[in-house]
């Protein structure tokens, strides 16, 4: 497989298709879940999406073709393609380690399960957003900003840890820092 599409450009053309739809259907259910997740419905373990998503990209056959590929002086578009799967791939070296994926988790609940309380009245987050988003009030936006602090607080020592781990993660990988 590997020298078919290490030699032609159609061929990879296909392998990035083949790729990018079976993102896309992975995106779509990690979408889903995120949305029955914030709505109270039952929804589909993340872990086993993210572990999907991670088949697709940390396949040693999908790196070694597009390493191969990123050094070849390729037509725009088609360069372009090969560079963002790259990235993807090297993202996901970084993004799905189970130890910080397991990190992530309770920040995520944290942010999912936060209730602002304002004026003794504990909203959503999406109730707090519309309140900063239209409300006519300045007193209630401004408190209604001040109240998503406590959220801040509460999460700041764990998104601190995540990008410390993150980042060693990238110098594992060869890169300076994750942003890098």
């Amino acid at each position: 497989m590997n020298s078919e599409i290490k030699n032609s450009q159609e061929q990879l053309v296909k392998l990035l298709d083949r790729i990018d739809q079976r993102l896309e259907k992975l995106s779509e259910r990690m979408g889903i879940a995120h949305f029955n997740q914030l709505t109270g419905k039952e929804f589909e373990d993340m872990t086993v999406i993210n572990s999907a998503v991670a088949d697709v990209l940390l396949d040693p056959e999908l790196s070694e073709v597009i390493s191969h590929w990123n050094r070849q002086n390729l037509p725009g578009r088609l360069s372009r393609r090969v560079d963002l799967v790259n990235r993807r791939i090297l993202m996901a070296k970084v993004e799905n380690d189970k130890d910080l994926f397991e990190k992530l988790q309770p920040v995520q609940k944290k942010i999912i399960e936060f209730k602002a309380s304002i004026d003794g009245q504990e909203l959503s987050r999406s109730e707090r957003g519309n309140i900063l988003e239209s409300n006519p009030d300045r007193g209630k936006r401004e408190a209604a900003y001040f109240a998503g602090k406590e959220l801040d607080k509460a999460i700041e020592d764990d998104v601190l840890n995540l990008m410390a781990s993150r980042n060693e993660l990238a110098r594992k990988s060869g890169y300076p820092s994750y942003i890098e």
